[in-house]
């Protein structure tokens, strides 16, 4: 649905944890009609600077220009350190951090 928020974070940031930086595109369409825009994934953060790093098991992160992807694919909850700052992520969720 178009509130759905976790699986719109979830899919941008899996999509830029491997994205080149130059073409391709996420697409986030509810099957309730809904409109989908949400700034949950369609935040623009730049392009990569780095490749994605293993934070723990199932958990990865990536840096861009003006921001940073965290994603948690396992069934747990998680708590890592991004920035100095400690943050929890739910369950197959994930974070598009601005900076």
């Amino acid at each position: 649905s178009a509130t759905n928020t976790r699986a719109m974070r979830y899919g941008k940031a899996s999509f830029l944890l491997d994205w080149d930086g130059q073409g391709g595109a996420f697409m986030y369409g509810p099957t309730d009609g809904a409109d989908p825009w949400n700034t949950a994934w369609t935040t623009d953060i730049g392009k990569p600077t780095a490749a994605k790093t293993s934070l723990a098991t199932g958990v990865w992160q990536r840096r861009y220009e003006r921001g940073t992807v965290v994603v948690n694919a396992t069934l747990s909850i998680v708590t890592v350190t991004v920035g100095g700052v400690a943050r929890t992520i739910g369950a197959t969720d994930a974070l598009i951090l601005t900076s």
